[in-house]
């Protein structure tokens, strides 16, 4: 009869599922001098390293890291990136490039009304990191102007304990795009007069 009992222990300890890791802190640092790191905080509760930055030109790269505890798990967290724009043109798109050693899922993305944002594939980039591209894109009208500011959001899922790189790249809008608001805005001018 004992012997049924540490069986059936074993067997249980056997097919329950791991503990997810817990994220007990995460960083935030810019990488090169287009970009700085205006501020950043791990919310534990609402699961999202916030990172508020101003970026000032292109590529812009954010070095971070979650420490979790147990090392591993697959704990999930948000990435919630406040953006304010100091480059020179207003912003039509954002991309986000993602890099971590291990491999990932990118399980949602969020972005600012009329916005949008599609993931790639979590893939080998043949240089011993896993990579994604997120690409957020404005509707028509709706660019983050020069001042302005952009909120880009990634949930992502990873193995435990990671570093990994936010390399960023604001899109300005198409020249003929331009073109056809500008004269928008001269015929709604005309038509006044």
């Amino acid at each position: 009869m004992k012997h049924h009992w540490l069986i059936l222990v074993l067997v249980l300890a056997a097919t329950a599922p791991l503990a997810n890791a817990v994220i007990v802190s995460a960083t935030a640092v810019a990488a090169d001098p287009t970009v700085s790191v205006v501020d950043y905080l791990w919310d534990a509760q609402a699961e999202s390293l916030f990172i508020t930055e101003t970026v000032r030109g292109y590529p812009a790269t954010v070095l971070a890291d979650f420490t979790t505890d147990p090392p591993v798990g697959d704990p999930r967290a948000w990435i919630r990136k406040r953006v304010d724009n100091n480059t020179d043109f207003g912003w039509a798109g954002y991309i986000i490039d993602l890099k971590m050693l291990d491999s990932f899922t990118i399980d949602s993305v969020t972005t600012m009304p009329n916005w949008t944002g599609v993931a790639t594939p979590v893939l080998p980039d043949g240089n011993g990191y896993f990579a994604a591209t997120v690409d957020f894109t404005a509707a028509p009208g709706a660019y983050v102007p020069v001042g302005g500011t952009g909120q880009f959001n990634i949930l992502v899922t990873f193995p435990g304990t990671a570093q990994f790189s936010i390399n960023q790249t604001p899109v300005a809008p198409e020249p003929i795009s331009l073109a056809l608001l500008a004269i928008g805005g001269l015929l709604i001018r005309r038509t006044r007069r």
